[in-house]
């Protein structure tokens, strides 16, 4: 039958390239989510919000914790291409599948590093009004209801 989807071919596509992209688009926070076990969505919330804040605080005004951020992302984008080269040549010998799943999740690793990237620098760019809207959101959060 032409046309017909079968399970096969949309497992594909969910484990190459939709999974990938959630997990890189919001890796760090499936990762907390993951480690916060039981805790609440809102204490998880206030965590990410507070790291954020930290870290934009951390890089403003500070051209060496802004070079050494940088450097680290750019180096884990490198490791990242290596791990790739060195996957491909080590599993393109065994199942087609895998061949094709782990490009999309280093992508999509990649993807995620630079889109983490991109929202660092938009913060920095536009640092009093990104700390304030964080503040104000870590207050809203905190407030009890």
């Amino acid at each position: 039958m032409a046309g017909v989807l079968s399970w096969k071919s949309v497992a594909w596509v969910v484990v190459t390239i939709i999974l990938p992209l959630v997990f890189s688009a919001y890796g760090p926070e499936v990762r907390r989510l993951l480690e916060a076990g039981r805790r609440k969505p809102r204490q998880w919330m206030l965590t990410r919000l507070r790291y954020e804040l930290n870290l934009l605080e951390s890089l403003h005004n500070s051209p060496y914790n802004l070079l050494l951020h940088f450097a680290w992302n750019v180096v884990w984008v490198f490791e990242s291409l290596l791990a790739y080269i060195l996957l491909i040549g080590l599993v393109s010998l065994y199942k087609p599948i895998v061949r094709l799943t782990i490009p999309g999740i280093i992508i999509a690793g990649i993807f995620g590093r630079v889109l983490a990237l991109k929202d660092t620098v938009n913060g920095l760019y536009e640092y009093d009004n990104k700390t304030a809207e964080l503040r104000g959101r870590i207050e809203k959060i905190q407030k009890p209801n």
